[in-house]
């Protein structure tokens, strides 16, 4: 997960367990870590936060990435932002 010097990366698998012992409890069902990453960025694209930094903060190799999948899913000001109209 993480690729900074010196971190080692966490084991995917250790996060899935994780995510799953207390998704299911919750009664989350059909959701997994990308669907909450995907639904966090889509809200905080929503709330007006720049692409720039949302694509920064994915880790996204730029934003016009970050464009292409959430573009399409948000409405107002961030719509707005995408097409330099804000």
């Amino acid at each position: 997960m993480s690729r900074r010097r010196g971190v080692k990366p966490v084991d995917p698998r250790i996060v899935l367990r994780a995510f799953d012992a207390t998704a299911e409890p919750a009664g989350a069902k059909d959701v997994t870590p990308h669907t909450l990453r995907h639904s966090a960025a889509t809200a905080i694209l929503d709330d007006g936060i720049r692409p720039q930094a949302v694509s920064e903060l994915l880790g996204h190799a730029g934003t016009p990435v970050t464009a292409q999948v959430y573009a399409h899913l948000t409405t107002g000001q961030c719509a707005a932002q995408w097409t330099g109209s804000a």
